[in-house]
């Protein structure tokens, strides 16, 4: 039991990995680069401009890597499902 719990905590742990990487990172990035945009001297509007196109940017790259990291995955998922199924399983 104590294996299972263990099993179950490290996929929790992944699961906040994963959304950190996805969201929180595009955010920090860009409120990093915003404030620094600001204090260089670009004004409040050019920070928050530099700063939410940095965001986007890092969110749209995040979001392709890690579409062609689960592409690989769910390509050999699809391989074993597309087995035939028997005739008891088949849905009419």
């Amino acid at each position: 039991m104590a294996a299972f719990a263990i099993l179950v905590g490290i996929g929790f742990f992944c699961r906040l990995l994963y959304g950190a990487a996805v969201y929180t990172l595009p955010f920090l990035v860009g409120a990093f680069v915003g404030l620094h945009a600001e204090e260089a001297g670009a004004g409040a509007l050019g920070g928050i401009v530099l700063g939410v196109g940095a965001g986007v940017l890092v969110l749209i790259i995040g979001r392709a890597v890690f579409a062609q990291a689960r592409g690989r995955s769910c390509a050999l998922r699809s391989h074993w499902s597309s087995r035939p199924q028997p005739r008891s399983q088949v849905i009419p």
